[in-house]
């Protein structure tokens, strides 16, 4: 009798153990609240500092934190650089995660020495006594971008229990820290240091279960990891600029009952496009894995679209009717018409049901998407700046704009899964940019060689 010869060893990915099955199950929920108590946490924490600083020392206060802010954009630009290396399965978290960190701890040496030059004059430029909350403020810059590694090297490998962990401790963290460093007598230095210290407790929270990560057989390292630089930093900064650069201008170019206004009501904006921002990130890094192994992620991405709008439109509609029923609260003495309030936050509300379209592009390399909604945004500011007519035109214009984008992302993400027609009893498909094609028939992906 013959010996049966052993199958092969498969080379799918092997299934995840019972407990990352219930990370998976969990993980995204948990998440997905953690990141919005977390948005809640930041506002109570400027809330706090806002009474227990005189004003002057809150306006320094607010103006380095405002540099911290700023960051953001980096930050979020590495967190999805590495969450989409992880995801593509060519390397583990722990090998993308050190190459970051080494190039960071270069970056650190550049970014100590360019603080200890500017410290001065920008400590004199803002009225500080001292250069002590400036050379915080770099701190508390480079640490930021050193916990965005482990976030993103958590979120490529969907440990969302891990990453909701991570960025409460933040937002706690210096809301616990920073108050009681600023009682205890440090002023102003204290509260930018109480920022600090969460961001570190933060990052040592998630870069340990990352440094214990090992490469399974099927990975191959060295991947190209700043290949996704450029398209992730416009994706962040589009990401920022609603809500934001445009209050900027309306500060200048209107009066300034007015603009007190408008920054009122983009609040509530702020609040329709970061109180769904979280889905996108839960379904990035399945994309991505999707993509990389040539199958369709057009219900990954339908599935990402519909839960965003779940939460984003009911939301929309709640902080609208509040805003006009009760003004004196929502809009803290402001007065804004019904107009300019459902205006502008149509605009906020078509702009994030672009994002999970942006995060799509992202994942299936379709760069072009993102400079489109890009290039759109800038074209907005353009408008205001060129005409800076009322608050209701100004949300007008952003309203059309960003209501193009989303007309033109659906389209192309349809484009991308819409079968092209048969052929002799066969499906033939077409193949673009966004996602792998479906046959007509069975509504099942195909598996072409990618390009």
């Amino acid at each position: 009798m013959r010996t049966p010869v052993p199958a092969p060893p498969s080379r799918s990915p092997q299934r995840p153990s019972g407990g990352h099955e219930r990370e998976t199950a969990f993980g995204p929920g948990v998440f997905f609240v953690a990141h919005n108590v977390t948005n809640v946490l930041n506002y109570a924490f400027l809330v706090v500092m806002s009474q227990l600083l005189a004003p002057a020392e809150f306006a320094l206060f607010a103006a380095l934190f405002g540099v911290i802010y700023l960051a953001s954009a980096l930050a979020n630009t590495i967190q999805t650089s590495v969450a989409a290396a992880v995801a593509s399965a060519t390397d583990s978290g722990r090998e993308v995660a050190m190459r970051i960190l080494r190039q960071l701890a270069l970056w650190g040496i550049a970014l100590g020495a360019l603080t200890l030059l500017a410290a001065r004059p920008l400590a004199s430029f803002l009225h500080s006594d001292g250069i002590t909350p400036v050379l915080v403020t770099g701190l508390s810059l480079w640490l930021f971008l050193v916990a965005a590694v482990g976030y993103g090297a958590l979120q490529g490998s969907s440990r969302f229990l891990l990453l909701a962990g991570g960025v409460l401790i933040a937002a706690a963290g210096r809301l616990l820290i920073g108050p009681l460093l600023l009682v205890a007598g440090l002023g102003v230095d204290g509260a930018l240091l109480g920022v600090a210290l969460g961001l570190l407790l933060s990052a040592a929270f998630v870069l340990l279960p990352v440094a214990g990560e090992t490469r399974s057989a099927d990975q191959h390292s060295r991947t190209g990891v700043a290949l996704n630089w450029g398209p992730a930093l416009l994706l962040s900064v589009a990401i920022a600029i609603p809500t934001s650069a445009d209050v900027f201008l309306v500060q200048h170019y209107l009066a300034g009952e007015v603009a007190g206004a408008y920054a009122a009501v983009s609040v509530l904006g702020k609040v329709i496009i970061f109180g769904p921002l979280a889905i996108s990130l839960v379904y990035f890094p399945r994309m991505v894995r999707e993509h990389s192994q040539s199958r369709s992620t057009w219900q990954t991405l339908r599935r990402a679209f519909t839960a965003t709008a779940a939460v984003a439109i009911p939301l929309a509609l709640i902080v609208a009717g509040l805003a006009i029923a009760a003004p004196d609260i929502v809009l803290r003495g402001y007065h804004a018409s019904s107009g300019h309030v459902l205006t502008y936050l149509g605009a906020m509300l078509a702009f994030s049901l672009v994002i999970p379209l942006m995060y799509h592009g992202l994942a299936v390399r379709n760069v072009a998407f993102v400079r489109l909604v890009f290039a759109v945004l800038l074209g907005e500011l353009v408008a205001v700046a060129v005409s800076h007519g009322s608050a209701l035109e100004i949300s007008a214009v952003a309203l059309a704009g960003n209501v193009a984008i989303l007309v033109t992302g659906l389209a192309v993400a349809y484009s991308g899964w819409r079968p092209a027609g048969t052929r002799a009893g066969a499906a033939t498909v077409r193949e673009t940019r966004i996602t792998a094609p479906i046959s007509r028939r069975s509504r099942t992906p195909s598996y072409p060689l990618r390009r």
